[in-house]
Protein backbone atom coordinates (compact mmCIF):
# COMPACT_ATOMS: atom_id res chain seq x y z
CA UNK A 1 0.00 0.00 0.00
CA UNK A 2 1.32 3.60 -1.19
CA UNK A 3 0.55 6.61 1.10
CA UNK A 4 -0.62 7.89 -2.01
CA UNK A 5 -3.74 5.03 -1.31
CA UNK A 6 -4.38 7.14 1.28
CA UNK A 7 -4.02 10.11 1.29
CA UNK A 8 -7.89 10.72 0.55
CA UNK A 9 -8.89 9.57 4.09
CA UNK A 10 -6.47 12.34 5.39
CA UNK A 11 -9.19 14.96 5.27
CA UNK A 12 -11.80 13.01 6.64
CA UNK A 13 -13.51 11.20 10.07
CA UNK A 14 -14.59 7.95 10.61
CA UNK A 15 -17.07 6.58 13.36
CA UNK A 16 -15.48 3.60 14.77
CA UNK A 17 -17.92 1.86 17.82
CA UNK A 18 -16.64 -1.18 20.33
CA UNK A 19 -17.89 -1.82 23.47
CA UNK A 20 -14.13 -2.85 24.67
CA UNK A 21 -12.29 0.04 26.02
CA UNK A 22 -8.46 -1.90 25.19
CA UNK A 23 -9.58 -2.22 21.55
CA UNK A 24 -11.16 0.88 21.07
CA UNK A 25 -8.00 2.42 22.40
CA UNK A 26 -5.50 1.05 20.20
CA UNK A 27 -8.03 0.86 17.19
CA UNK A 28 -8.74 4.66 17.56
CA UNK A 29 -4.86 5.22 17.83
CA UNK A 30 -4.51 3.87 14.08
CA UNK A 31 -6.88 5.11 12.71
CA UNK A 32 -5.37 8.76 13.70
CA UNK A 33 -2.76 8.20 11.13
CA UNK A 34 -5.33 8.11 8.86
CA UNK A 35 -8.20 9.94 9.44
CA UNK A 36 -8.03 13.71 10.45
CA UNK A 37 -10.57 12.65 13.18
CA UNK A 38 -11.60 9.30 14.85
CA UNK A 39 -14.93 9.30 16.62
CA UNK A 40 -15.05 6.90 19.22
CA UNK A 41 -18.09 5.55 20.73
CA UNK A 42 -18.62 2.61 23.14
CA UNK A 43 -22.10 1.64 22.07
CA UNK A 44 -24.93 1.55 19.56
CA UNK A 45 -26.74 4.61 20.68
CA UNK A 46 -23.61 6.90 20.98
CA UNK A 47 -22.95 5.72 17.39
CA UNK A 48 -25.92 6.71 15.89
CA UNK A 49 -25.79 9.92 17.54
CA UNK A 50 -21.82 10.56 16.46
CA UNK A 51 -23.21 9.67 13.28
CA UNK A 52 -26.13 11.65 12.92
CA UNK A 53 -24.42 15.12 14.13
CA UNK A 54 -21.07 14.69 12.98
CA UNK A 55 -21.41 13.07 9.33
CA UNK A 56 -18.44 10.94 9.13
CA UNK A 57 -16.79 9.76 5.92
CA UNK A 58 -16.26 5.95 6.83
CA UNK A 59 -17.72 3.70 9.64
CA UNK A 60 -16.53 0.84 11.79
CA UNK A 61 -18.79 -1.43 14.03
CA UNK A 62 -18.29 -3.69 16.45
CA UNK A 63 -21.17 -6.67 15.64
CA UNK A 64 -21.51 -7.39 19.58
CA UNK A 65 -21.50 -3.72 20.79
CA UNK A 66 -24.52 -2.83 22.89
CA UNK A 67 -27.76 -0.99 22.69
CA UNK A 68 -28.46 -1.23 19.81
CA UNK A 69 -25.69 -3.76 18.53
CA UNK A 70 -23.65 -3.06 14.97
CA UNK A 71 -25.58 -4.74 13.20
CA UNK A 72 -28.70 -2.89 13.69
CA UNK A 73 -26.50 0.53 13.56
CA UNK A 74 -25.56 -0.34 10.41
CA UNK A 75 -28.80 -1.02 8.88
CA UNK A 76 -29.85 2.41 10.34
CA UNK A 77 -27.06 4.28 8.62
CA UNK A 78 -27.73 2.21 5.71
CA UNK A 79 -31.35 3.39 6.06
CA UNK A 80 -29.92 6.91 5.55
CA UNK A 81 -27.04 6.90 3.37
CA UNK A 82 -26.83 3.89 0.56
CA UNK A 83 -23.68 4.99 0.20
CA UNK A 84 -20.81 5.07 2.60
CA UNK A 85 -18.16 2.77 3.63
CA UNK A 86 -19.26 0.36 6.19
CA UNK A 87 -17.02 -2.22 7.80
CA UNK A 88 -17.87 -4.76 10.73
CA UNK A 89 -15.91 -6.39 13.38
CA UNK A 90 -16.67 -9.62 14.75
CA UNK A 91 -15.35 -12.66 16.39
CA UNK A 92 -17.73 -14.89 14.74
CA UNK A 93 -17.14 -16.40 11.59
CA UNK A 94 -20.61 -18.09 11.69
CA UNK A 95 -22.96 -18.83 8.33
CA UNK A 96 -25.70 -17.17 9.42
CA UNK A 97 -23.54 -14.19 10.75
CA UNK A 98 -22.53 -13.54 7.23
CA UNK A 99 -25.47 -14.01 5.23
CA UNK A 100 -27.06 -11.33 7.73
CA UNK A 101 -24.74 -8.78 6.61
CA UNK A 102 -25.15 -9.46 2.72
CA UNK A 103 -28.29 -7.20 2.40
CA UNK A 104 -26.18 -3.83 4.41
CA UNK A 105 -23.81 -3.75 1.34
CA UNK A 106 -20.29 -3.57 3.63
CA UNK A 107 -17.21 -2.81 2.66
CA UNK A 108 -15.52 -5.40 4.95
CA UNK A 109 -16.40 -8.11 7.23
CA UNK A 110 -13.32 -7.98 9.68
CA UNK A 111 -12.42 -10.79 12.18
CA UNK A 112 -11.18 -10.10 15.26
CA UNK A 113 -8.13 -9.46 15.86
CA UNK A 114 -7.59 -7.18 13.02
CA UNK A 115 -4.19 -7.43 11.98
CA UNK A 116 -2.61 -4.31 9.94
CA UNK A 117 -2.69 -5.67 6.47
CA UNK A 118 -6.99 -6.40 7.30
CA UNK A 119 -7.69 -3.13 8.91
CA UNK A 120 -5.78 -1.44 5.51
CA UNK A 121 -7.41 -3.27 2.93
CA UNK A 122 -10.80 -2.33 4.07
CA UNK A 123 -9.56 1.51 4.25
CA UNK A 124 -8.51 0.78 0.43
CA UNK A 125 -11.63 -0.69 -0.37
CA UNK A 126 -13.26 2.19 1.59
CA UNK A 127 -11.56 4.72 -0.88
CA UNK A 128 -12.13 2.99 -4.06
CA UNK A 129 -16.07 2.79 -2.57
CA UNK A 130 -15.78 6.67 -2.13
CA UNK A 131 -14.17 7.28 -5.18
CA UNK A 132 -16.68 5.00 -7.26
CA UNK A 133 -19.80 6.84 -5.51
CA UNK A 134 -18.36 10.24 -6.26
CA UNK A 135 -17.76 10.82 -2.52
CA UNK A 136 -13.94 11.56 -2.72
CA UNK A 137 -13.58 15.30 -2.70
CA UNK A 138 -13.05 17.39 -0.07
CA UNK A 139 -15.05 20.69 0.11
CA UNK A 140 -13.00 23.92 1.47
CA UNK A 141 -13.96 26.65 3.00
CA UNK A 142 -14.32 29.17 0.08
CA UNK A 143 -16.56 26.45 -1.79
CA UNK A 144 -14.18 24.85 -4.08
CA UNK A 145 -13.78 21.00 -4.23
CA UNK A 146 -10.01 19.14 -3.26
CA UNK A 147 -9.71 16.22 -4.99
CA UNK A 148 -7.16 13.94 -3.42
CA UNK A 149 -6.62 11.10 -5.64
CA UNK A 150 -5.49 13.76 -8.56
CA UNK A 151 -3.94 16.32 -5.79
CA UNK A 152 -6.65 19.08 -7.76
CA UNK A 153 -9.15 22.02 -7.13
CA UNK A 154 -12.19 22.10 -8.60
CA UNK A 155 -13.74 25.35 -8.75
CA UNK A 156 -17.30 26.28 -10.24
CA UNK A 157 -15.19 27.51 -13.49
CA UNK A 158 -13.66 24.47 -13.39
CA UNK A 159 -9.96 23.26 -12.83
CA UNK A 160 -7.83 25.29 -10.87
CA UNK A 161 -3.83 25.01 -12.08
CA UNK A 162 -1.78 24.67 -8.73
CA UNK A 163 2.21 24.60 -8.48
CA UNK A 164 3.79 21.77 -6.82
CA UNK A 165 4.85 23.35 -4.03
CA UNK A 166 0.97 24.35 -3.91
CA UNK A 167 0.36 20.95 -4.12
CA UNK A 168 2.61 20.29 -1.72
CA UNK A 169 0.99 23.09 0.87
CA UNK A 170 -2.41 21.90 0.48
CA UNK A 171 -1.77 18.07 0.71
CA UNK A 172 0.18 18.79 4.66
CA UNK A 173 -2.36 21.48 5.74
CA UNK A 174 -5.60 18.86 4.79
CA UNK A 175 -3.47 16.22 7.01
CA UNK A 176 -4.09 18.49 10.06
CA UNK A 177 -7.14 20.04 9.01
CA UNK A 178 -8.23 22.18 11.86
CA UNK A 179 -5.05 22.52 13.35
CA UNK A 180 -2.43 25.58 13.19
CA UNK A 181 0.49 24.76 11.67
CA UNK A 182 3.64 27.08 12.74
CA UNK A 183 5.47 28.85 9.82
CA UNK A 184 8.62 27.53 10.58
CA UNK A 185 7.10 24.11 10.15
CA UNK A 186 5.57 24.51 6.74
CA UNK A 187 8.52 25.64 5.52
CA UNK A 188 10.54 22.52 6.68
CA UNK A 189 8.34 20.56 4.86
CA UNK A 190 8.08 22.61 1.81
CA UNK A 191 12.21 22.30 1.42
CA UNK A 192 13.40 22.28 -2.17
CA UNK A 193 14.92 19.29 -3.90
CA UNK A 194 18.29 20.71 -2.82
CA UNK A 195 16.88 20.61 0.83
CA UNK A 196 17.04 24.09 1.31
CA UNK A 197 14.22 25.48 3.53
CA UNK A 198 11.39 28.08 2.21
CA UNK A 199 12.08 31.26 3.50
CA UNK A 200 8.83 32.70 6.01
CA UNK A 201 8.29 35.37 2.92
CA UNK A 202 8.82 32.54 0.46
CA UNK A 203 5.77 31.40 2.61
CA UNK A 204 3.27 33.86 2.56
CA UNK A 205 3.72 34.81 -0.67
CA UNK A 206 2.80 31.28 -1.88
CA UNK A 207 -0.25 31.54 0.60
CA UNK A 208 -1.17 34.76 -1.06
CA UNK A 209 -1.32 33.35 -4.56
CA UNK A 210 -2.92 30.00 -3.24
CA UNK A 211 -5.74 32.11 -1.75
CA UNK A 212 -6.19 33.98 -5.12
CA UNK A 213 -6.73 30.75 -6.78
CA UNK A 214 -8.97 29.16 -4.12
CA UNK A 215 -10.39 31.67 -2.16
CA UNK A 216 -8.84 33.72 1.11
CA UNK A 217 -11.33 32.00 3.83
CA UNK A 218 -10.01 28.31 2.50
CA UNK A 219 -6.76 29.43 4.03
CA UNK A 220 -6.71 31.39 7.73
CA UNK A 221 -3.62 33.47 8.99
CA UNK A 222 -2.89 32.86 13.11
CA UNK A 223 -0.59 36.02 13.22
CA UNK A 224 2.76 34.85 14.63
CA UNK A 225 1.72 31.73 14.79
CA UNK A 226 0.88 29.60 11.26
CA UNK A 227 -1.92 28.98 9.18
CA UNK A 228 -4.82 26.92 9.44
CA UNK A 229 -7.48 25.02 7.01
CA UNK A 230 -10.81 25.48 8.37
Amino acid sequence: MTQKTLAPLLGMRILFADDDDDTADSMAAILGTYFQAVLVAADGEQALSFYQRAAPDVVLLDIDMPSPNGLEVARRIREADRDIPIGILTCHDGRDTLMSVIPLGLADYLMKPVSTATLQGFLERSVAQLEQRGRLRLRLASGVDYHPQEEKIVGPEGEISLTANERNFLRYMLARRGKVVECERLCRQLAGPTGDELSIQALRNLVHRLRGKIGRDAILSHKDLGYRLP
